[in-house]
């Protein structure tokens, strides 16, 4: 079955743009607002942005996919400070040392992307 634009868009939407994405995965609402609950959701969120850094920024930068590599690299192009201004926060934010390295070692080859643009 294909979904059109618009189904995936309200997807995105309501899974992906909350603050809490995991909560609206199955089994996962019972525990909001408990300690176990606001730990694993931060974990989530963590593993998440180093995800978004490594498939949804680097891997564009290194191999852009036809019909969107331009319009995506010209935004990195612009907006680079700012994207590497947000990573660098999720860098900081990271708890888990494990995390917070791997979203630092990203980071740095995600800035010498940008710089090369």
């Amino acid at each position: 079955k294909n979904s059109s634009l618009y189904q995936v868009l309200v997807s995105i939407q309501g899974l992906i743009l909350v603050d809490d994405p995991m909560f609206n995965e199955p089994g996962f609402d019972g525990i909001r607002g408990t300690t176990e609950g606001d730990l694993k959701s931060r974990e989530h969120n963590e593993e998440i942005r180093l995800y978004t850094v490594r498939h949804a920024m680097i891997a564009h930068l290194k191999k852009p996919r036809p019909g969107v590599g331009t319009v995506l690299t010209e935004h990195f192009r612009l907006r680079k400070w700012t994207v590497m201004r947000e990573v660098l926060s999720w860098c900081v934010e990271a708890s888990d040392p494990t995390v917070q390295k791997r979203m630092w070692d990203a980071a740095r080859e995600l800035s010498q992307l940008l710089a090369a643009l």
